[in-house]
């Protein structure tokens, strides 16, 4: 892969960070730092990433559901494995992909607890 990829998504910022989808590569760029992804899962976080930038919005199931080249039996199943597979590669940037019960997904800010002060 080479060391500079051309985007083939416009850059955008969310929560702060400029990320870039290099979609033949199937990769993300955050804050210049490349992430490999699945053709899969880089389809799924380009729709995560669509909906993050309109506050409030999230990816229905049906939306994340063309991320599939196939239509799967239980599509909420898939999806969470999908999903939870993705998390971990996003912790870094404190980025975090949460359920919207019953509805989707959405991209988000992780939460980190704040520090303690100690008296």
């Amino acid at each position: 892969m080479p060391d500079h990829l051309p985007s083939s998504f416009p850059t955008c910022r969310i929560f702060g960070h400029i990320i870039e989808e290099h979609t033949q590569w199937h990769c993300i760029t955050i804050d210049g730092l490349q992430i490999a992804f699945s053709h899969t899962e880089c389809i799924l976080m380009t729709l995560l990433m669509h909906h993050a930038q309109h506050p409030g919005d999230f990816a229905s199931f049906t939306t994340l559901g063309q991320g599939f080249k196939h239509p799967p039996v239980d599509l909420r199943r898939l999806l969470s494995r999908r999903i939870n597979e993705m998390r971990p590669k996003l912790w870094p940037f404190e980025l975090d992909i949460i359920s919207v019960r019953d509805q989707g997904y959405t991209l988000t800010r992780k939460w980190v607890p704040a520090h303690s002060v100690a008296s």
